[in-house]
């Protein structure tokens, strides 16, 4: 072989190569800008998704008070079983408000299974668990104090009335060794 075709095999391969790696850079580059975009949306649905959580933990909170503010407050045994019925359904949807922020909470988990770059993000995933455990217990032990008020009513009354039944019992749901909310 001569040196020209030399030169331009040479010089083919180096283009082959260049050409490869810089192919194989592009993709890597594209990878990166497609985790990155992938993180960013992750971001936004954590804070949006912690925004809903709130907000339905504001509500939980309305409801709590208004539950304890009127309903409750103004139960006595002597309308006890004319009230009870009522009471009852507001306690289920009291509990279909908790079922509403433990999807969100489970939302949450598949979120923040990472660590972001924002720390606004960080600390919404740190605080997520705690707020879905004090609202359940919350909720738990808001139960069991009505149910202790049914069981007083049916010891002393003629007229019997149902105690309100949830399979919702209390958590330590971020795992610190306390169950906080519980009463």
């Amino acid at each position: 072989m001569n040196n020209k075709n030399r030169k331009t095999i040479y010089i083919l391969l180096s283009l082959s190569f260049l050409m490869i790696f810089g192919g194989a850079f592009s993709h890597y580059i594209d990878g990166l800008k497609k985790d990155h975009e992938a993180v960013l949306k992750r971001t936004v649905d954590v804070n949006n998704t912690y925004e809903e959580l709130t907000t339905n933990v504001s509500l939980f909170e309305d409801e709590r008070e208004k539950l304890y503010g009127t309903s409750l407050k103004e139960t006595y045994f002597d309308n006890f079983y004319q009230t009870n019925q009522e009471i009852l359904e507001k306690l289920s949807n009291f509990e279909a408000m908790v079922n509403e922020i433990e999807k969100k909470t489970k939302y949450m988990d598949s979120l923040c299974d990472t660590y972001y770059m924002d720390s606004g993000a960080n600390t919404k995933c740190a605080n997520y668990k705690l707020i879905y455990e004090q609202v359940n217990n919350y909720f738990v032990s808001d139960i069991d104090n009505y149910n202790k008020n049914v069981r007083s009513y049916n010891l002393v009354n003629v007229n019997k009335v149902n105690i309100y039944q949830t399979t919702r019992k209390y958590i330590d749901y971020n795992d610190d060794k306390t169950m906080d909310g519980k009463m």
